[in-house]
């Protein structure tokens, strides 16, 4: 399976992109990359709000909430993943 990513905004300014996206697990992918969300580089998280099922794992809201940047900054990784737990992600980056 794969991540369903979904580009809800974009934008630049002072040559910074900016972009927002939904993204919907699947429950064995853990990372995007920057090219994914039409980007080389990633050099800012700037909002990430996750939605996951009350089925899920006690601690996996937390985990799932968890998530960096690579560090060449080519993607964003998570902790654990969920199936069908929602992610709105919004990065800045070139």
């Amino acid at each position: 399976m794969a991540l369903t990513i979904t580009q809800r905004l974009r934008g630049t300014q002072d040559g910074k992109a900016f972009r927002s996206y939904h993204i919907v697990h699947d429950g064995s992918i853990l990372s995007i990359s920057a090219g994914s969300m039409d980007l080389d580089y990633i050099e800012a998280i700037t909002g990430q709000v996750t939605y996951v099922s009350m089925q899920a794992n006690t601690s996996l809201p937390l985990e799932i909430t968890s998530l960096s940047i690579n560090a060449s900054n080519s993607g964003v990784t998570w902790v654990a993943a969920d199936a069908n737990a929602v992610t709105q992600l919004s990065v800045v980056g070139w």
